[in-house]
């Protein structure tokens, strides 16, 4: 984070950084940082608490994070960054991006061995909501 530079901004990210000096305080985190982006621009940079309670060692805008199950948290992303660019709408039917999807067949449990088709479009907005 440090090569980039911070974009001037009217956003006002106290509220932000006070809360999460709380979850510091209360012990709830070692340590928190965060960067807000606004499009492309860095407009807040913000480290809080210890990179290493044991040694005392702040947390600094260049340390190393390890980020465990954040696969939806990314994915969700880009697929909002993408709705927000008109790539897609939220009823678009889901065999436009996933063809393999398109002759999809419901199992009866009545005769699981004759499927029939099903009846509805899955949407982009039931596979995202």
């Amino acid at each position: 984070m440090t090569d980039r530079a911070i974009v001037g901004n009217d956003h006002d990210f106290g509220a932000l950084h006070t809360a999460m000096q709380r979850y510091v305080d209360q012990e709830i985190l070692a340590g928190v940082s965060s960067a807000v982006l606004v499009g492309r621009d860095l407009v807040d940079v913000h480290c809080t608490g210890l990179a290493d309670r044991k040694n005392g060692e702040p947390l600094r805008v260049d340390h190393i994070h390890r980020a465990f199950s954040n696969t939806k948290l990314v994915a969700s992303c880009a697929v909002l960054l993408l709705l927000e660019e008109g790539h897609f709408q939220l009823d678009d039917p889901i065999e436009r991006f996933i063809p393999q999807l398109g002759e999809r067949q419901v199992l009866r449990p009545a005769r699981p061995r004759s499927p029939i088709p099903k009846q509805r479009q899955v949407r982009s907005r039931s596979v995202i909501c």
